[in-house]
């Protein structure tokens, strides 16, 4: 294994790479070294813990080149980017999009009527049904967007 083994599972770093990855997390440690927390488990390895997912579902990272330095040197080594790639295969292969998707469009349907009632809204409906619209196109293509085609 690699040397940042010794200080992290690096089954979960891939884990916690694809996630950022699949979500678009583009302001998260591994493509912008921000919105994270680290913390000690009980068996002394370092884990990153997401904070401020407020900019995902957005293709603003270039996904191919991480900006945070365990990223850079993980897909470098190809026993870490093989990790990785298993992850992105594991999660892609087990998702249920159709249940996601109808979920998605479940939970849409529950807040729309607040949603058109706020005064404080954020956006206008049309530009929140927009935003709605390409969060579900996310999810439902995100694993074929993937870079490495997983």
């Amino acid at each position: 294994d690699t040397a940042a083994s010794t200080v992290m599972d690096l089954d979960t770093f891939a884990r916690y790479y694809i996630a950022e990855l699949w979500v678009g997390h583009w302001d998260g440690y591994v493509f912008a070294v921000n919105n994270f927390r680290l913390r000690s488990t009980p068996d002394n390895k370092v884990q990153i813990l997401p904070s401020g997912l407020d900019w995902t579902f957005q293709d603003w990272a270039d996904w191919n080149h991480p900006a945070s330095i365990l990223g850079s040197h993980c897909i470098a080594d190809s026993t870490c980017a093989s990790r990785i790639s298993e992850q992105a295969r594991a999660i892609c292969n087990t998702l249920d999009t159709p249940t996601l998707l109808s979920e998605f469009d479940r939970l849409q349907a529950l807040i729309s009527p607040f949603t058109e009632e706020d005064p404080r809204a954020e956006y206008q409906l049309r530009g929140l049904e927009t935003r709605q619209q390409t969060m579900r196109n996310w999810m439902e293509f995100r694993c074929q967007q993937l870079p490495g085609g997983w």
